[in-house]
């Protein structure tokens, strides 16, 4: 009995010290068109084999690893080394699910950060918008209909979307394509049920009008940080079922989804499909020439026939009736009155929403917005902000950006641009009163931007919203440290696009090289854009800077330390009482 005690004893204490000093690890990688794929730790190869016979991502968990050292691997394709060495950290039990031949499986990007207490918390996480990982997905084409080739629209057999630690594969994805003037044209799916953790709808946009493929990452994360209702974004990688590679795709949210709207504005908890229906709003997409026109005698489906009614709430007269009293309430909104500015914020239209995205446009330069182009924007009316007077129905209205494809100067025409190579250095007023007609039949005018930015007390409060961004984000220093992490992020990724075969021929296509990479960040400019990168945003918070007598702040701003600063507050004033202010903070 006594050495049956110690036996188990001795064992248990066997048992607990390989417990502390072994492991057991599971290894994951991504590997196309591959019969046999092995791990290599140490010379030592072991055998992986498919998860799903359907995927091409290969496991394999290996017992009793060391616990206490990092475990140097890589893995074999057919015979094929891996040129790189990687490392599995102590303590660590699993790989994510890594590209075969890729470097970097896990690269964190800073998000930048605002210091507001104005948090927009409706928008939940979904793990395919983890920016430190990049997606695989994989588009299955019905038989002899290519759509890498002709860019039809169709229901595709099947599509696989790869996350770090999770794999999603959906049957019957209707798919639509954008952008046929580009080599690798942008594309829509649909993803049937709840899609990922709600997100139904992705938007892959093309990444040809953009040799960094920052552009939108950057644009996306400054909307995100001001606390902007906005679509997330991320690269990833497209490949057909063949592992032919297909591009370097930006994968984002679709603002004019139905389930955009309700990842946003709803507590979906309990909820039947129906309910969600009757608490979503109207969408509307505004195409060239569609403002806020209101004339007392004219119909409301002439007066905005420029909007795309994506969704009616009810019926299509009353979405666009809505429109109108919300254009009557901003023509007769008197913007001297801090009272009726903030009553038309909270009933007919989200002012600071509004006018944080026309800071971002003007700053970054998306030509292809509201502003400058009156087009491709998106608003939507809230059903669950609705309030009845005696004579009237007020339903508050917000405003998006819509997958932003132009910006940083990119293809900007000399009908926008009147200042050439110096227009970063220009003031926003150049702007406002501005005779537009940019292209035909174009307004003369942009009804909001007079009415807004002209005068009154949301001129001053636009240009409070303006200095911050650029003293906390948009800045060389902050901007720059942004830029330097995308840059090792996405270096690979672009050496990767640039070998693949185009099976689609856009009239604008293009193909870029790791120095066209290269030029468009660091260049003063280059063949593709009159401005690098850091220049162009050097240039234009230099402007303002300069405009308002400001420094930006001398360290990097991410969102990590940006709540210990002091909150930016904005209110209705004049642009002289925030000059006042500003000359009072110089002096303190």
């Amino acid at each position: 009995m006594k050495f049956l005690k110690t036996t188990l004893l001795y064992g248990c204490i066997l048992g607990w010290i390989s417990k502390i000093l072994c492991r057991d690890c599971t290894f994951n990688v991504i590997s196309f068109n591959s019969n046999n794929v092995f791990v290599d730790i140490k010379g030592y190869k072991y055998k992986m084999t498919k998860i799903d016979p359907d995927v091409p991502l290969y496991a394999v968990t290996i017992k009793n690893l060391e616990n206490y050292d990092i475990i140097k691997y890589h893995y074999i394709a057919d015979n094929e080394h891996e040129v790189i060495e990687r490392h599995l950290r102590t303590y660590t039990v699993n790989t994510y699910n890594e590209l075969f031949n890729r470097f970097y499986t896990i690269k964190h990007v800073p998000h930048l950060g605002f210091p507001t207490e104005d948090i927009w918390n409706n928008e939940p996480d979904s793990p395919i918008f983890d920016d430190s990982y990049t997606p695989t997905v994989i588009i299955t084409d019905k038989k002899n209909r290519k759509f890498f080739h002709n860019g039809r629209s169709m229901t595709l057999p099947r599509v696989d979307i790869i996350l770090k630690d999770s794999v999603y594969s959906f049957k019957k994805v209707k798919v639509e394509s954008r952008d046929l003037r580009y080599n690798m044209f942008s594309f829509k799916i649909k993803l049937p049920d709840n899609g990922i953790s709600g997100v139904r709808t992705l938007f892959f946009s093309t990444t040809e009008t953009d040799p960094t493929m920052m552009h939108q990452l950057i644009y996306s994360d400054i909307l995100q940080a001001i606390e902007n209702p906005s679509s997330k974004a991320v690269p990833c990688r497209v490949y057909d079922k063949h592992g032919r590679g297909k591009g370097v795709y930006i994968l984002q949210e679709d603002t004019t989804s139905k389930d955009f709207m309700v990842r946003h504005f709803l507590k979906t908890d309990g909820l039947t499909h129906d309910e969600i229906s009757a608490k979503t709003g109207s969408i509307l997409l505004g195409s060239p020439r569609a403002d806020f026109y209101w004339s007392k005698n004219s119909k409301a489906s002439k007066e905005y026939k420029e909007f795309k009614i994506i969704r009616n709430f009810l019926r299509k007269n009353e979405t666009l009736h809505d429109l109108k009293h919300l254009s009557k309430a901003l023509h007769d909104l008197n913007v001297g009155s801090k009272e009726e500015i903030e009553a038309f914020s909270n009933e007919w239209f989200d002012i600071p929403i509004f006018l944080k995205s026309l800071a971002v446009q003007y700053l970054a330069g998306n030509w292809n917005s509201y502003w400058m182009c009156l087009n491709n924007y998106v608003l939507y009316s809230n059903p669950l902000e609705i309030t009845d007077s005696n004579d009237s129905k007020k339903i508050k209205h917000y405003f998006f950006e819509n997958k932003v494809l132009y910006s940083f100067g990119t293809e900007i025409n000399s009908e926008i641009n009147q200042y050439g190579d110096e227009l970063p250095k220009q003031t926003y007023n150049t702007m406002v009163d501005r005779i537009w007609g940019v292209y035909q039949d174009d307004s003369k005018y942009r009804i909001a931007i007079i009415k807004l930015l002209e005068g009154g007390l949301t001129k001053g409060m636009f240009e409070k919203y303006l200095v911050n961004i650029v003293k906390y984000i948009f800045n060389p220093v902050t901007m720059n440290n942004k830029i330097k992490a995308l840059t090792i992020k996405l270096r690979d990724e672009v050496e990767w696009n640039s070998k693949l075969n185009r099976t689609h021929h856009g009239e604008n296509g293009k193909i870029y090289t790791v120095e066209d990479f290269e030029n468009e960040i660091e260049g003063e400019s280059n063949k593709y854009n009159s401005w690098g990168l850091k220049r162009w945003i050097k240039e234009r918070a230099e402007a303002i800077a300069n405009e308002f007598g400001i420094t930006w702040y001398p360290s990097v701003i991410n969102k990590e330390n940006s709540g210990y600063l002091q909150y930016v507050k904005v209110e209705p004033i004049s642009h002289d009482d925030y000059m006042i202010e500003l000359a009072e903070e110089r002096n303190n």
